[in-house]
């Protein structure tokens, strides 16, 4: 049965729909791939639908995701790499360039960032930060900072506002 009831983000779909995905439950062989998109816009936001996601077996927890700049794809780092919706979180596919996802890969997908240029970024545990120029279809890695070594978590994202860093990325 359904044992994992944890969701750790939501989301607003371009057309202003509510969604969320859970987390990866007890173990990373539970299957859980639950989305739910509430019909809030057209609707009473009353009922939770289930929704049709990528055949994973990580789950597909979020703790954010972004509109790309052509206004339908939604972009989501989860636990089972990077999904994309276009059909206002109805349903989700993985992104052709997401990074693989388990051993030798990346682990959990913890945050996902939009600069204002449009560039978006996906932070992984233990595998760093991949960017997206193309509205979420191909991702490229960023490499660590000299002497950084860790491959650390990545739990926020923002854009440098003034000084000499202003519009770089600022990972924590």
């Amino acid at each position: 049965g359904f044992s994992c009831h944890l969701h750790r983000g939501m989301g607003l779909a371009p057309d202003g729909t509510v969604f969320v995905g859970n987390d990866y439950c007890n173990n990373y062989n539970e299957g859980y791939n639950h989305f739910y998109w509430l019909d809030n816009v057209s609707g009473s936001g009353t009922v939770w639908t289930h929704v049709a996601t990528p055949a994973t077996n990580n789950g597909g927890a979020i703790n954010g995701s972004v509109i790309a700049n052509d206004g339908k794809t939604i972009v989501s780092a989860t636990y089972s790499g990077i999904w994309l919706s276009t059909d206002n979180a109805r349903t989700w596919f993985v992104s052709p360039g997401s990074p693989l996802q388990g051993k030798g890969g990346v682990s959990e997908g913890i945050e996902t960032y939009k600069q204002p240029d449009g560039t978006i970024y996906a932070g992984f545990a233990n595998g760093g930060v991949f960017y997206s120029k193309d509205n979420g279809y191909h991702f490229t890695k960023l490499g660590y900072p000299p002497g950084n070594v860790t491959g650390g978590d990545i739990w926020a994202m923002a854009t440098a506002p003034a000084g000499p860093v202003a519009g770089y990325l600022m990972v924590g």
